[in-house]
């Protein structure tokens, strides 16, 4: 079975998420097409947003947009640390016995959330990114912490992770995570000792390294969960809430929504004075209709941040002690995290070791994501060469110990201890005749156990009546590579003893709250994909309503529609434009309702605009203009409108019109063979199809700019999907479809072993998340009832560059027919690899699961089947194709 677990990188400010598949580290897009997702959730009086559309609203919606949650994870209320960040936080943070909690306005009632339900939101999106990307479910992960987590705030994470439904292989530390991903491909036959700088928005870490072939040695790991990029903003912010003050006499500290705004025009400063000398800010009515427009140069933000930068080696000297080094046995300096960009960090860092070059060679935004994913490829015991003799040694991130005499601390397992591991200690009672040994376990750096963090309490009771000095306790901590510790104390003259599992229930959810919150995040998800539909579909109307309208005012029309006809249509559209204007919330059956009034209201009219069969072929020119003209369209811009573009463009279209597809016919029992090499797979097609071998000399002869990630071959292969082979230009996938819908063996068998090798390219490129349309001559409406799931059999070509208003130009013919509006997340961009270079062509994969979302039957026998891609199947037939 091929088990997948992904590596999630849990930021303050964004996060991440990765998995290792095909002998490397893939780093996956959200449906923005952005490898790093805001670590912000909304709430409004209609939906729940997570990620990009959560922080893009955050100026509209301050107080319950959510934010800067790892600051306030594994936290009591009354931490002075969370007390000072509430400051400079818009959102509402409420004590509910001792633990905070965040209060928002969520569809008209005021709701609480913990800092684990917030996060396993988060958790869940990036869960759902990899599961569209790989098209499959996805259960288990490794996931990334800040150095300084204490105990608490490790197990928080892992009850976020239960209710996100992940299983959490292994917490890794950021820093230690970054530097598996700096020494991942690097063969090191002698010991070279990494210092790995990761300052990230909320944290720095540092973690030293030695590496030495495959084997990863944490020899040191420090961190700061304070000392991050969000810190130099808040420094900006009170400079220029002072300022403001100063200029206008106006407090600006108390208004949440400008405080806000503020800081977002702080941290775009902030991001240009990494490569220029000076940045503005301005800021349309900040606070009471006041304007304020201001400039700060590099130097002015080194100045007021220069003692946190200073911290920062404060940090690496204490890693460098730790480890028993000094700045002279350290190899690289490796930098990670978004906030290693600032030019005056590279310069403190750089002259703290003495002139020493600093490895800019990783993606500082990638390093941490990438690591946990090797190391959740190591985990589940993945045998690539790259991989399987990996072997990463880490180390408690703080010290562990209990109580002893007059309130000390005792450390039983030091900081910087290689795990797992297990440390014993002996102790005495203070009194005679004890007849009972409290322990109390902390864990922490400080003498005094007041000022360390307590995580559990017990009681051995019932111990031998003797003077104290000869009653001896056995104290044994046992830490395993999750951190989970277990303590036994043994009395050694009764040998009896009570081991207990640190839980520290105190500080996290109880297993009934976690089971509460895990049937609350479905029911949060259930309604999300209900305000998705409704949204889509009343964005779909909108766009239909004034797509007619901007057909009607052409002043190319008035020969084309009778002036009652017009009337008829511009006065339905203005009453449903009304009606939308009036009804934002309606639900999305009434959009749906008023979407097929329209359409058979308009549709009869608006085919005098588009071709019949008879004038197909005078018309391209027009259809190309149209379809590249509207800005609404998801076609890509054309670099060329030469005569040749403009020819394959309009075939194209036309030519799909002609292409015949039957779903519902999957075939079972494919022979199951290895993959062939390019050549040997075509010395068998050869003898089916005589000029497969000249066209794929010339794929090949063509693949000389390779895609990333693909080899000369693969990419021939994908070249050749698309070529032509006869005279009536079908392609090669044309025939491989006709042969999975025979029931004939001996006919699948030849183009099988094709077919393996074709999805073999296509799987390694990236997915798409896309709206295509899909034409058929036939009428299959009767098919696709509202709901139904079906699988979408063999490969298909979809175009892009279609809007719903040109469906009949598409389907180019009179008759019955069907047109699928296709929403799509792992469809395959082939544009690059297509004979159609100004098409947006996507490519569907075969075996995939549809669900039908929404049907229109707008009269002339034209049937509007809208299907969403639920499940991808055809990550069920990889093993073949590896």
């Amino acid at each position: 079975m091929d088990r997948k677990a992904i590596g999630i990188d849990l930021g303050t400010v964004y996060s991440s998420v990765a998995v290792f598949q095909h002998g490397k580290v893939e780093v996956i897009a959200n449906e923005q097409g952005n490898r790093r997702t805001p670590s912000y959730v909304a709430f409004t009086n209609s939906e729940r947003l997570i990620g990009d559309a959560a922080k893009n609203q955050v100026a509209s919606n301050p107080t319950n947009t959510i934010f800067d949650v790892q600051r306030l994870i594994g936290r009591k209320f009354d931490d002075p640390t969370v007390q000072a960040d509430m400051k400079y936080w818009p959102f509402k943070v409420i004590n509910d016995s001792r633990k905070p909690k965040f209060q928002v306005e969520y569809k008209y009632e005021t709701k609480l959330f913990t800092p684990e339900e917030i996060i396993s939101m988060i958790l869940t999106k990036m869960k759902d990114i990899a599961e569209v990307y790989l098209g499959k479910k996805v259960s288990e992960v490794v996931i990334t912490v800040p150095a300084y987590f204490n105990y608490s705030q490790r197990q928080a994470i892992k009850d976020a992770c239960v209710i996100a439904g992940l299983n959490v292989l292994y917490i890794i530390n950021g820093s230690t995570a970054a530097g598996l991903a700096y020494g991942f491909d690097k063969k090191f036959t002698i010991e070279r000792n990494i210092l790995s700088f990761d300052l990230g928005g909320g944290h720095l870490n540092a973690s030293i390294l030695a590496i030495e072939q495959g084997i990863f040695n944490v020899k040191s790991t420090v961190g700061d969960t304070y000392l991050g990029g969000e810190d130099f903003d808040n420094k900006m912010v009170a400079y220029y809430v002072q300022l403001f003050k100063h200029q206008y006499g106006k407090d600006l500290s108390q208004n949440k929504r400008g405080l806000r705004r503020l800081r977002t025009a702080c941290e775009s400063a902030k991001l240009i004075l990494s490569s220029s000398s000076q940045a503005s800010i301005s800021i349309d009515a900040l606070h009471e209709n006041i304007h304020f427009d201001s400039t700060i140069t590099r130097t002015d933000f080194e100045e007021l941040n220069i003692n946190l930068f200073r911290s920062t080696l404060t940090l690496v000297e204490r890693a460098l002690i730790d480890a028993r080094m000094n700045k002279a046995d350290i190899h690289e300096i490796v930098l990670m995290g978004g906030s290693t960009r600032i030019p005056k960090i590279q310069q403190l860092l750089q002259d703290f070791f003495n002139g020493k070059e600093l490895t800019k060679s990783i993606n500082p935004d990638e390093a941490v994501v990438y690591g946990a994913a090797i190391q959740a490829a190591i985990y589940t015991d993945d045998q690539s060469e790259k991989i399987k003799d990996l072997l990463l040694l880490d180390v408690t991130s703080s010290s562990l110990g209990i109580e002893t005499a007059g309130g000390t601390m005792t450390v039983v397992i030091k900081r910087n201890t290689t795990i797992p591991t297990k440390q014993t200690k002996t102790f005495t009672t203070i009194s005679n005749d004890q007849s009972s040994f409290d322990i109390r376990i902390f864990e922490g750096q400080r003498l005094m156990t007041r000022d360390n963090h307590l995580l559990e309490s017990f009681e051995l009771a019932d111990i031998s009546l003797v003077p104290h000095s000869e009653i001896e306790i056995e104290v044994t901590f046992d830490l395993n590579v999750n951190n989970i510790l277990n303590v036994t104390v043994m009395e050694k003259k009764s040998r009896k003893e009570k081991t207990i599992t640190i839980t520290n229930d105190k500080v996290r959810l109880s297993k009934e709250e976690i089971e509460r919150m895990i049937t609350h995040a479905e029911q949060y998800k259930k309604e999300d994909e209900i305000e998705r539909n409704r949204i889509e579909t009343k964005n779909l109307l909108e766009s239909y309503c004034f797509n007619i309208m901007k057909k009607l005012n052409d002043e190319n029309s008035a020969d084309k529609v009778h002036i009652d006809d017009k009337k008829k249509m511009i006065d339905a559209i203005e009453n449903t434009l009304t009606w939308l204007e009036k009804n934002q919330l309606a639900e999305n059956e009434e959009f749906a309702h008023k979407l097929r009034e329209l359409e058979t209201i308009c549709s009869l009219t608006m085919m005098k605009f588009y071709p019949t069969e008879d004038n197909v072929g005078k018309i391209s020119e027009k259809l190309f203009n149209d379809i590249t003209e509207d800005k609404n369209f998801h076609s890509t811009t054309l670099s060329s409108n030469s005569g040749d573009e403009l020819s394959n463009l309009s075939s194209r279209i036309f030519d799909i019109r002609n292409e015949h597809h039957h779903m519902l016919s999957p075939i079972e029992g494919y022979e199951d063979k290895l993959l062939f090499p390019l050549e040997d797979a075509i010395e068998r097609l050869v003898e089916i199809i005589p000029k497969i071998k000249r066209n794929a000399s010339i794929a090949k002869a063509r693949s000389t700019d390779v895609a990333d990630g693909l080899t000369q071959d693969e990419s021939a292969a994908i070249q050749l999907y698309t070529m032509e082979w006869h005279p009536n230009d079908q392609s090669l996938y044309m025939h491989i479809n006709a042969a999975l819908r025979e029931e004939n063996r001996d006919k699948i068998t030849p183009y099988f072993c094709y077919l393996k090798l074709i999805l073999t390219a296509l799987w390694k490129l990236p997915s798409v998340k896309a709206t295509v349309w899909r034409g058929i001559k036939e009428d299959l409406s009767a098919q696709y009832s509202i709901g139904k799931e079906f699988v979408w059999w063999g490969f298909s070509s979809c175009t892009g560059s279609l809007q719903l208003l040109e469906r009949n130009k598409f389907l180019g013919k009179k008759g019955v027919r069907t047109l699928f509006s296709i929403e799509c997340e792992t469809g395959k961009r082939i544009s690059a690899h297509s004979y159609y270079k100004t098409e947006d062509e996507i490519l569907l994969l075969p075996a995939t699961n549809m669900k039908v979302l929404g049907r229109i039957d707008s009269g002339n026998d034209l049937a509007i089947i809208h299907l969403r891609e639920i499940q991808p199947l055809y990550p069920l037939l990889q093993p073949p194709f590896t």
